[in-house]
C-alpha cells in the first residue's frame, strides 16, 4: 500500500500533514479509522461527505466525485498512517493518561501485532509516543479496556490464535501432514485441521506456513511458503487458459486442467490461480504506455461529462451517413470511401478531444493499479477505456479516408499508381490517430 487510488484524498493528507496542528491531525486520523470501519465494498461515497467526515469541514470541491468503497478503504488506511507518522511523537512519560507499547498490548492479549492492526480499524485507538528514545505507538489503558468490553468475542478469538502450546503445534502438523498426503490444498487442510482441534484455520495456516519457512528442507508445503515465481504463473496461465479454451470449443475437458487441479499441483487455492490470471493479464494490459496530447481541463471533473457526451450534430450526422452514396466516377474499389460524412471542424475537436481524454483516464487509472491486486472489474475497466478509444479512431479514420482518396488524385503522376498512393495516405493517416495528431491537421501537411 503505497500510494493514493484517489488524487483528492492524496492531496488532502498532504494538507494536513503541512498546515493541521498535532492535535487536530490526531482527532483526523481516529476519525480514519472510524470511517474506515464502516465503509462498504459495493457502494460509492461523495468525496465531500469523506472530507467532512475527516475534517469537520464541509468542502465546496468535487461536488461529483464519487468514490468507489474499495477505493476509499485503500485510501482511508493510507491516509491514517501517513498522517499519523507525522504526528509528533509525545514522550510517554508526558501523557496525560496511562499508556500502553504496542508490545504491552500484544503481550497482555496473546495476539500478534498484526492483529492489533486489525482492531484499529474496528476503533482501538493510539497514538505516537517515544519509549527510550524511539517513536512507537501507543494505547490509552482506557481506550484499550473500553475496547476489550466492546470487543469481547474478537479479543478471545485473537487469543486462541496466538496461544498454541507446542504439543499443539504438533498435532497441528501432524495432521496437516496426513492431509496433505491425501491431496488436500493447504486452505483445505487449515480448514480440516481446525475443525478437528478447535482453532481457527487462520491460526493452523500460520502454524504450518511459519513451519515451512523455519524447516524449508521438511516443508508440508513448500510452493506455499513464498510468492509464486514468473515460470509458475506462465504456467498457470497456460493451463487456465487450456481449460477455458477446452470449455469454449466443447473439447473433452482434461482432468489435469481443472482449476482445482491446478491449484492443488501448485499447493494455492482455487481463487488464488484466478487471481494469477488476472495479474498477467493486468502487466499485459498496462505494459505499453499510453500516448495522448494533454490537456489541463482533463483533470477538471466538472469537465469530465461534456468532453465524454454525444458528438455535437450526431443525430444529422446519422441522417447523412444512411443517405450516404458514392459519385458515379468514383471507381468501385473506392466506393466504400464515401460511406461516411465528413465531420465538421466542432465535431472533429469534440472527437479527438474524447479520445486524449479516455487516454489521459486510461494512463491514470494504469498507474494506479497494482498487477497483483487487479480485480475482474479493474480489467474490464481497462478494456473499456481502450473501447472507447478506438470508437473515437476509427471514427476519425473513417471519416478522413475521403480526403486521403482526394489528395492522393491531387498527387498522382503519370507513372504513379492512385491504389498505391491511398494505401500509403491511409497508413499515415492511421498512425495519425494512433499517435493523438490531428487527422485534418495531419492530411493538410500532406
Amino acid at each position: 500500500m503505497t500510494e493514493f487510488k484517489t488524487t483528492v484524498l492524496r492531496e488532502l493528507a498532504e494538507q494536513q500533514t503541512r498546515f493541521a496542528p498535532p492535535a487536530r491531525r490526531q482527532s483526523q486520523v481516529a476519525a480514519a479509522w472510524k470511517l474506515l470501519a464502516e465503509i462498504e465494498s459495493d457502494k460509492l461515497y461523495p468525496y465531500q461527505y469523506v472530507c467532512f467526515r475527516l475534517t469537520d469541514f464541509r468542502s465546496s470541491a468535487y461536488p461529483d466525485l464519487r468514490i468507489a468503497g474499495d477505493d476509499l478503504r485503500h485510501d482511508l488506511e493510507l491516509f491514517a498512517r501517513r498522517v499519523e507518522r507525522s504526528i509528533p511523537a509525545l514522550p510517554i512519560e508526558q501523557a496525560v493518561e496511562p499508556m500502553l507499547t504496542l508490545d504491552e498490548v500484544s503481550r497482555r492479549f496473546n495476539v500478534s501485532t498484526k492483529t492489533i492492526s486489525r482492531w484499529r480499524v474496528k476503533g482501538l485507538a493510539a497514538r505516537r509516543v517515544k519509549v527510550n528514545g524511539r517513536s512507537q505507538l501507543g494505547f490509552p489503558r482506557a481506550a484499550v479496556e473500553k475496547f476489550v468490553a466492546d470487543h469481547a468475542a474478537l479479543v478471545a478469538k485473537g487469543g486462541k490464535f496466538s496461544h498454541l502450546t507446542d504439543a499443539e503445534k504438533d498435532d497441528i502438523l501432524r495432521l496437516a501432514r496426513e492431509l496433505r498426503d491425501g491431496g488436500l490444498t493447504l486452505t483445505e487442510v487449515s480448514r480440516k485441521v481446525a475443525a478437528a482441534l478447535g482453532r481457527s484455520p487462520e491460526a493452523v495456516r500460520y502454524t504450518i506456513k511459519n513451519f515451512d519457512r523455519v524447516h524449508p528442507e521438511h516443508a508440508l508445503f513448500p510452493t506455499a511458503a513464498g510468492p509464486l515465481s514468473p515460470a509458475a504463473k506462465e504456467q498457470i496461465v497456460i493451463a487456465m487458459v487450456t481449460k477455458q479454451n477446452s470449455k469454449h470449443t466443447g473439447d473433452a475437458v482434461d482432468n489435469t486442467n481443472t482449476v482445482s487441479t491446478i491449484a492443488k499441483r501448485f499447493g494455492r487455492t482455487r481463487s488464488s490461480m484466478y487471481r494469477v490470471v488476472n495479474e498477467v493479464r493486468a502487466k499485459e494490459l498496462i505494459r505499453t504506455p499510453v500516448d495522448y496530447i494533454y490537456n489541463p481541463e482533463f483533470d477538471d471533473p466538472s469537465r469530465e461529462s461534456a468532453i465524454l457526451a454525444e458528438m455535437p450534430g450526431l443525430d444529422d450526422f446519422e441522417a447523412k451517413r444512411a443517405g450516404k452514396a458514392p459519385p458515379k466516377d468514383v471507381p468501385p474499389q473506392m466506393a466504400h470511401l464515401y460511406e461516411w460524412p465528413l465531420l465538421t471542424k466542432d465535431q472533429e475537436q469534440h472527437v479527438f478531444r474524447k479520445m486524449n481524454f479516455l487516454k489521459h483516464k486510461l494512463q491514470k487509472f494504469q498507474e494506479s493499479l497494482d498487477p497483483a491486486r487487479a480485480k475482474v472489474a479493474d480489467l474490464i475497466k481497462i478494456e473499456d477505456y481502450k473501447d472507447g478509444i478506438k470508437e473515437c479512431r476509427d471514427l476519425l479514420i473513417n471519416c478522413n479516408q475521403r480526403l486521403v482518396y482526394n489528395n492522393a488524385k491531387k498527387h498522382l503522376g503519370q507513372t504513379e499508381n492512385i491504389d498505391d498512393l491511398v494505401s500509403d495516405g491511409n497508413l499515415s493517416l492511421t498512425r495519425s490517430s494512433m499517435f493523438s495528431v490531428c487527422p485534418r491537421c495531419f492530411l493538410a501537411l500532406l
